[in-house]
């Protein structure tokens, strides 16, 4: 699972996009609902800025997103 200050490489249609994750928001049940990340550039067409991305989703799909944390990808 991501956290705050791990890097964020997303794959979608065709372009990559790098971001830091800046913020998370967990549930009642301490899942991580909101994931925000701050992107080096333009934000890619799927991520929503006021809702950011579902923690689960990053953890999961690992062909869209590549997670490093301390100059690692976690696998």
């Amino acid at each position: 699972m991501p956290k705050v200050g791990d890097m964020i490489i997303e794959t979608s249609h065709g372009e990559k996009h790098i971001g830091l994750v800046r913020d998370i928001n967990f549930d009642s049940w301490g899942h991580q609902s909101n994931v925000y990340i701050e992107w080096s550039g333009d934000a890619p067409r799927n991520y929503h800025k006021e809702r950011g991305y579902h923690g689960v989703n990053i953890h999961n799909i690992r062909a869209r997103y590549e997670v490093i944390r301390g100059g690692v990808s976690i696998p």
